[in-house]
């Protein structure tokens, strides 16, 4: 067992040394910084490319070279950041100067510095402590309370939108939003549908749509789990932004092969006069009109989109049915011996 425990950390420490290298490249010499239900703080006289964080802290006393993250938690900015602050759900303190944007979205955000780009708030207030604070863009609320900001000091527009003035804003473009929308979707969903049918073959859209439809609370409970897990490791790794890039990309072929899946099951069960790929494409259709629809479409969005995803990776891609359950049975059986031999 401590052979087995000194080879997974050698190998942890062997992953986090080519994550490094890998990184290092594209931000600099600054190393990132990542933390999940446990607080950040960038020391004084120290410099650190990005920061990001869920539901927690993070204190900047030095410097930050790129953007700052926070979901869920407070950012205390006493040092420098030069990129965009951007925070979801928490407080935002500035004392020191931002050198990009100043975005929140459901909390406070609180400036006594300068801010380089535009000062935004959505469902959040903004108190300015000073008029001598310099904002180089826009300083606009969103359904929020404004204090103490200066017009003069801002090089943009200052507005204050309530909530009245925002459900217009809302309604005024709503119909047509929603048209171009609608057929932008329609004729996403078609072109990758037919990509799908034609990569994979229906062999495999048939695993897919029989996974989905015989385990279909199965598949979006496993589907719910995996886009969970990927908002965290996206927020964990937005420090990272080119390591992250295959997390999402697996996300989405995810997304895309499931929906397929189910386009083939629905057309073969309601069209089955039809050749399966005319068939697929139309139920494709049907469901993108479908989900144009306010609230129930929406509603039926996010469960097709759970059910697909998790119909993608129990299948694996449509490889059987059973797939991840034989992989876990497998990698259990591999530890189990493992652990056998050492003891």
């Amino acid at each position: 067992m401590l052979r087995t425990r000194i080879l997974t950390d050698r190998r942890l420490s062997g992953l986090a040394l080519l994550l490094g290298v890998l990184a290092a490249p594209l931000l600099g010499a600054a190393e990132p910084r990542a933390g999940f239900f446990r607080s950040i703080v960038v020391g004084d006289h120290e410099t650190i490319g990005q920061v990001a964080c869920i539901a927690c802290s993070v204190r900047v006393e030095g410097v930050v070279a790129g953007n700052a993250y926070v979901v869920f938690g407070r950012l205390d900015n006493r040092g420098s950041i030069e990129g965009d602050s951007i925070v979801i759900g928490g407080v935002s303190e500035s004392a020191g100067p931002i050198g990009g944007n100043a975005y929140l979205v459901g909390g406070l955000l609180r400036v006594s510095a300068s801010v380089g780009g535009d000062l935004i708030t959505v469902l959040g207030d903004l108190d300015v402590a000073s008029s001598d604070v310099e904002v180089g863009g826009n300083a606009w609320s969103v359904v929020g309370h404004q204090a103490g900001l200066a017009p003069e000091s801002v090089q943009g527009t200052v507005k204050a939108v309530n909530a009245r003035q925002a459900a217009q804003l809302l309604m005024s473009g709503l119909l047509g939003g929603v048209l171009v929308a609608m057929l932008a979707v329609a004729a996403c969903l078609l072109v990758l549908t037919g990509l799908c049918y034609l990569v994979l073959g229906p062999a495999r859209l048939r695993v897919l749509a029989e996974a989905s439809t015989e385990s279909p609370t199965m598949c979006f409970l496993l589907g719910l789990g995996t886009c969970f897990a990927l908002a965290v490791v996206g927020v964990a790794l937005a420090a990272l932004l080119p390591i992250s890039i295959p997390v999402v990309a697996a996300h989405t072929a995810a997304s895309v092969t499931g929906y397929a899946g189910l386009a083939f099951g629905i057309g073969r069960n309601l069209l089955g006069s039809l050749r399966p790929l005319p068939a697929t494409l139309m139920a494709s259709l049907a469901l993108a009109c479908l989900q144009a629809v306010p609230v129930v479409g929406w509603s039926v969005l996010v469960v097709l989109w759970n059910v697909a995803v998790g119909a993608a990776v129990m299948s694996g891609f449509g490889t059987s049915r059973d797939w991840l359950a034989r992989r876990a049975q497998g990698r259990l059986a591999v530890r189990t011996r493992a652990g056998g031999a050492n003891d």
